[in-house]
């Protein structure tokens, strides 16, 4: 899962319950952030299935890199 969210573009719920069977993404990701792991959530928006208006989470994992912190999306 952590990879998941270090990939460019970071990942959604729906895509860790797709990808890798996670039914809780969110339970996961507010694990991971109390282990110390620096999860971004960015809004998105989007259409559902019916083309409809709808917002999203998507999560990725901000990078340390030469004392900079860098967003991985």
């Amino acid at each position: 899962m952590v990879d998941a969210l270090r990939a460019p573009g970071g990942t959604t719920n729906r895509e860790l319950l797709v990808n890798y069977g996670i039914m809780d993404g969110r339970k996961r990701i507010s694990e991971l952030m109390a282990m110390g792991y620096p999860v971004i959530k960015t809004w998105e928006d989007g259409k559902n299935r019916y083309g409809e208006p709808t917002r999203y989470l998507r999560y990725s994992i901000r990078e340390v890199e030469d004392g900079r912190e860098t967003n991985v999306c």
